[in-house]
């Protein structure tokens, strides 16, 4: 019990001695002890998870970059960081190559690198306003965000390569946080308390949104079809909403009484699940979601994971997000704050949550 406590008395230090980023949770958590014998620290923050289809290979960004093979038991290894750089916490794929953004341990340099075979390559970005923040992809298709002023962000597109092109997409900015999806016709693409939509990522407008004042945050989107879209998000970093979007129009509500996170339609043995990650209660679901079922409940034993009510641990996570490696039936991700990476996969003749 006392070493408990020391250890918390630790952990504070760590994260009130970083600057305003909290880059410096990652930090401390990345060389904390294992709690068990696994390849990934178990008190990792997991920001991002990807997938290289030409290799077969997973990565995830979590204080240290780590990758292994997709769908197998093997360990993650961890790919050094670019020289003069400490921490990686955002990545994504084009399908051919892998990027990620770098930060220094007090956050004062960041940097945007390609993974050349297991050396990361600097993409110069003098040319871009602001400080890089985040790098997602949609479609195929980098997309990176920087924060100019406290409120004020831009959002570019990359295309690609060593040696790409930033072309900077026309939508307002407040602050750099962004969600995107394709539905297999249109981009959508979310930041703060708005919603754009167009059938290219230059050709974004405004949808007719609901009525977001500028304490609301969206905090997840997911296709439902090729019409129809889910969201999440917050008011007053508080209160969950989910809905169901076409851009014309809405149905949503307040649905629980806490923060919600990120969204994945997962289909295990032709039942259809929409995952909805919480502030600090793991996740919730819906079963056969439509634009009419948009109820999220908590899990329980079931054929989607038939040993959640003992995995403690990810029943008090923050889950930020998840990835489906395999598509159907294959194996499902939960990203968490600080409580690791964990994998739903069929063990025997179940599905179980067990953490890597």
């Amino acid at each position: 019990m006392k070493f408990r406590y020391i250890f918390i008395f630790i952990a504070l230090l760590l994260m009130l001695s970083c600057n305003e980023s909290n880059i410096g949770i990652f930090y401390g958590l990345e060389h904390e002890e294992k709690l068990k014998d696994n390849s990934l620290p178990n008190g990792v923050t997991v920001g991002s998870m990807v997938k290289l289809v030409n290799n077969n290979k997973l990565y995830i960004a979590a204080g240290n970059v780590y990758t292994k093979t997709s769908q197998t038991e093997e360990d993650w290894v961890k790919i050094e960081s670019p020289p003069g750089f400490d921490l990686s916490t955002s990545l994504a794929t084009d399908g051919t190559d892998i990027y990620a953004i770098y930060y220094t341990k007090n956050s004062a340099n960041k940097g945007f690198f390609s993974l050349n075979g297991s050396i990361w390559q600097e993409i110069n970005i003098s040319l871009i306003e602001g400080s890089i923040e985040f790098v997602k992809s949609v479609n195929n298709e980098i997309l990176v965000s920087t924060r100019a002023t406290v409120n004020d962000a831009n959002l570019y597109s990359y295309s690609g390569g060593f040696n790409g092109v930033f072309t900077k997409i026309n939508i307002p900015m407040i602050g750099s946080p962004f969600y995107a999806v394709y539905d297999g016709a249109r981009y959508w693409v979310s930041n703060h308390n708005r919603l754009y939509r167009g059938n290219s990522l230059a050709s974004l407008t405004p949808t007719a949104q609901p009525a977001l004042g500028t304490d609301y945050e969206i905090r997840g989107l997911e296709v439902l079809d090729s019409s129809y879209i889910y969201y999440t998000y917050w008011e007053q970093d508080v209160e969950g909403h989910i809905g169901v979007t076409n851009g014309d129009s809405y149905n949503y509500k307040r649905d629980k009484s806490f923060m919600l996170n990120g969204l994945k339609l997962f289909t295990v043995s032709g039942y259809k699940f929409l995952l909805c990650g919480t502030g600090g209660r793991g996740y919730y679901q819906t079963l056969n979601p439509s634009t009419g079922n948009i109820d999220l409940e908590k899990p329980r034993n079931n054929v989607l994971a038939e040993n959640y009510n003992s995995a403690v641990d990810l029943q008090d996570a923050a889950v930020l997000d998840f990835f489906i490696d395999g598509g159907d039936d294959g194996d499902l991700y939960a990203l968490t704050a600080t409580r690791g990476l964990w994998k739903n996969s069929l063990s025997g003749n179940s599905r179980t949550w067990s953490i890597e």
